[in-house]
Formats: structure tokens, C-alpha cells, sequence
């Protein structure tokens, strides 16, 4: 998860608040079209969010071209890499809707 992080951590164009709401259950749109492959590259949130599901972290849908966490497990992982981004805001407000 550690790569995870690293990305995520970049916040690239509201990577932060698009990571937040699929947490929550959301969907993103997200345009793969311009990736490069390179992971040593990124330049946007596509990109980042695209790698994230080369990667299996996210899923795809292609009929609404959109992204999200494909199940527990994986939302699970990408809250504990958001707690090592240390967004330290987006971890309260998780707990928050969990307590309800």
C-alpha cells in the first residue's frame, strides 16, 4: 500500500476529495486515454487514477466511463493509505460516518 500512498499523495487536480468520495461509496469519472505507462510519469489524476486500476486498486466501468473501490477489502486498504498521506481532516470525517 505503500505505492498507494505515494501517489495518492500527490493530489493532483482534487485527487484528495475524489479519493474521499469513493471512500464514501462514489464513483469518478477519470480519462485514461493520455496514460503513458510510465510510472515514473504522472502528470495528472487521470493518471494516478488510471495506474490505480491497472494496479487493481480501483475498477473501472466502462459504461459510465468511471472508477471506483470494487469492494470492502480494497476500501479498506485505501483508508489505511489515506491515513499514511496523513489527511489527517479526511480521517475524522471517515470515522465520523462510520459511527453511524
Amino acid at each position: 500500500m505503500w505505492l498507494v500512498s505515494k501517489y495518492i499523495q500527490m493530489n493532483f487536480e482534487g485527487l484528495k476529495e475524489d479519493i474521499i468520495f469513493m471512500l464514501g461509496g462514489g464513483k469518478c469519472a477519470v480519462d485514461y486515454t493520455k496514460f503513458s505507462n510510465e510510472l515514473n510519469n504522472l502528470k495528472s489524476k487521470d493518471d494516478v487514477l488510471t495506474l490505480l486500476i491497472h494496479l487493481g486498486y480501483l475498477a473501472y466501468d466502462p459504461s459510465d466511463k468511471k472508477c471506483y473501490l470494487p469492494n470492502l477489502e480494497v476500501r479498506e486498504e485505501m483508508f489505511h493509505a489515506v491515513e499514511d498521506v496523513k489527511w489527517t481532516e479526511v480521517i475524522k470525517s471517515i470515522h465520523s460516518s462510520q459511527k453511524c
